[in-house]
């Protein structure tokens, strides 16, 4: 039963005057947009969200599926200093693992089946500004966590979460061996760290901004004509008047992301320091992001689609983006000669970026290799943590977008302690609206995807057989992901629909 500000019989019970609610079946309630006549469907995820095979999937096939690293002895010196002992760990493991398993920390670690997600890096400096008390006693409290993570790939394919700590103070991490409500909060606790990092880093600076710095100096420094404006344009397009939209209604001052999110009014000024200390130019290459991360194995981690499909995506942008260079560039030295092509770098790592290392653009090579990333930046990854928004970041028992407390003493958390720590209903009500919005595709036909742009911007027959040639890679590719599903949804029970190319958007248009 949820609870309502006005405690009377005649309360109706669409009404947004909420105060709280006990169960978790409560928040379905949210999907009717009490009050203003409007019904969302309640995500698949809502079946879910309580197994712990799911949190590790979402960490694989979720929104935010950038961030998980291999455990090898030079970053385990941060987890055991925090409490991951390898005693704790092998104790853990041999629980999950059940009586035919008879592993331990050292053996799993070097068969490279222990991974972790540490958000802590990334938001210890700024948990005591996101979690000030409100400046007036209208505003809402919201909380912070700074969470790291440790898990197991193990022999049944799963990625099991065995441990999370939440505070550098904690004694210990929560574990799946604690009292259920407790280990819940965790991963809800984790989850809702994860949603603010997702959206500001992740997806906003990673793709809407990085996208938007090419456009820009694309339109001020490449003439129409140009064969790399020509390549570059549909995959920029849209991209700089979202983002101006964006900035006028949803990251703005009291906007949605500084109402709804942990971090507040410091919103932006987080996503700049993120952007300052963490993204690297390097890293907006799949390939290269994967093997700094060490996940690139298939058979010391399966079940990663965002790397199995990704990577898939990246070569079909790779033979396309080769070939398409062949056709216009001989030699290393028509590319150094390319006044345009020179000034519009210059233009984008040098007043776009903010004080970033780029490499210079003097060969065939280095340009491949700039255009790779700043197409899969708006296309394949934009797509991956876009579009599964509403499914995995509107349900705000699974990634809520803030806390409205910290966590208790442990071992005397209640259904009714998780319900009271996720956000009310209005909150709740509004990041449904803006997930439907933000992870919507355009309506039947108006909708440009990857390899199908709607303008026919190049005639030259060569490199019309080029893109004509991607064209049906992406065919070929979509054939395979379809049968790729059916397996894995036999495994898992859930696809991974998000990397078809079918549904990979051109550019950066929302």
């Amino acid at each position: 039963m949820v609870t309502y500000a006005t405690k009377t019989d005649k309360t109706p019970r669409n009404r947004l005057d909420f105060v709280d609610w006990k169960s978790y079946t409560d928040l379905h309630q949210a999907y009717w947009l009490m009050g203003l006549g409007l019904y969302f469907p309640v995500p698949d995820i809502s079946k879910r969200w309580k197994f712990d095979e799911e949190f590790g999937r979402q960490r694989l096939a979720g929104v935010n599926p950038c961030f998980v690293q291999l455990l090898e002895p030079e970053n385990y010196k941060y987890l055991k200093s925090i409490g991951f002992s390898e005693s704790l760990i092998t104790e853990l493991l041999r629980s999950k693992g059940g009586r035919s398993f008879n592993g331990d920390f050292a053996g799993e670690m070097s068969r490279k089946k222990l991974y972790f997600i540490n958000y802590r890096v990334l938001l210890k400096d700024w948990r005591s500004k996101f979690n000030e008390k409100p400046e007036t006693e209208e505003g809402a409290q919201k909380y912070c966590a700074s969470p790291v993570a440790l898990f197991w790939s193990s022999p049944n394919l799963a990625f099991i979460p065995l441990a999370i700590s939440l505070e550098e103070s904690d004694p210990q991490p929560y574990t799946f061996k604690d009292r259920e409500e407790d280990w819940l909060l965790a991963k809800i606790y984790f989850g809702s760290a994860e949603s603010t990092i997702h959206q500001l880093y992740t997806h906003y600076v990673r793709s809407h901004a990085n996208s938007e710095v090419f456009a820009i100096a694309a339109r001020r420094n490449l003439f129409s004509a140009h064969p790399i404006f020509k390549l570059l344009k549909p995959h920029l397009r849209y991209t700089i008047a979202i983002n101006a939209k964006a900035r006028a209604k949803l990251i703005c001052a009291n906007g949605h992301f500084e109402n709804a999110f942990y971090s507040g009014k410091y919103s932006m000024e987080f996503g700049q320091d993120v952007y300052k200390k963490h993204y690297n130019w390097k890293d907006q290459s799949l390939k290269r992001d994967l093997k700094n991360r060490n996940v690139l194995d298939p058979n010391a981690l399966p079940n990663y689609p965002y790397r199995d499909d990704g990577l898939l995506i990246w070569q079909a942008i790779k033979n396309m983006v080769n070939s398409y260079i062949d056709v216009y560039y001989r030699t290393d030295q028509q590319v150094k000669d390319d006044s345009e092509l020179k000034n519009w770098w210059t233009d984008a790592t040098e007043k776009g970026h903010y004080k970033k290392e780029f490499p210079p653009l003097n060969s065939k090579k280095a340009l491949q290799k700039a255009l790779r990333r700043i197409i899969w930046s708006a296309t394949g990854h934009h797509a991956c943590i876009n579009f599964p928004q509403y499914e995995f970041t509107s349900y705000s028992l699974n990634m809520p977008p803030h806390m409205r407390e910290g966590p208790g003493p442990r071992g005397v958390a209640t259904e009714e302690t998780v319900m009271r720590s996720i956000p009310n209903l209005l909150t709740s009500c509004l990041a449904i609206a803006v997930t439907k919005t933000l992870s919507s595709y355009a309506e039947k036909g108006e909708e440009e995807y990857l390899g199908s742009p709607k303008e026919q911007l190049v005639f030259d027959s060569a490199a019309l057989r080029v893109l004509n040639n991607f064209k049906q890679e992406l065919k070929d590719i979509e054939a395979q992901l379809v049968e790729t599903d059916r397996i894995r949804s036999a495994i898992t029970g859930v696809k991974y629909p998000w990397l078809h190319p079918s549904r990979i958007t051109n550019s950066v248009a929302v």
